[in-house]
């Protein structure tokens, strides 16, 4: 839980959950792909799980991860990212946001 004495606007509660949400995906991603192995049966691969993840947690995410839906959304997702015509590698900050900032480090220089 967290506490803060002031939060505008909800920026702050905002921007934490933000970077929790980011780094639970980058934590599934690298424990899926360290401990899931496509030519095993799903039961070695269970057998085969993090030491700190349960066996059924460990057989509910593999299920959700191997379903149909979850592949299908995953080669939407990618089809989309290669659409983009920029990528977006400034963090939290935009585009605009960004361009603003140097305008006003161009003005004082």
């Amino acid at each position: 839980m967290f506490h803060f004495d002031e939060d505008s606007g909800g920026i702050i509660k905002r921007t934490i959950l933000k970077m929790l949400g980011r780094a639970w995906k980058e934590t599934r991603n690298i424990l899926y792909y360290d401990h899931y192995d496509s030519q095993l049966t799903i039961g070695q691969n269970i057998e085969g799980r993090p030491p700190k993840i349960t066996m059924d947690h460990w057989r509910r995410y593999l299920d959700y991860h191997n379903s149909e839906d979850t592949k299908e959304k995953c080669r939407k997702n990618a089809a989309n990212r290669l659409k983009q015509l920029y990528t977006h590698i400034s963090r939290l900050k935009s585009l605009a946001r960004l361009g603003e900032e140097e305008e006003k480090i161009a003005e004082i220089e």
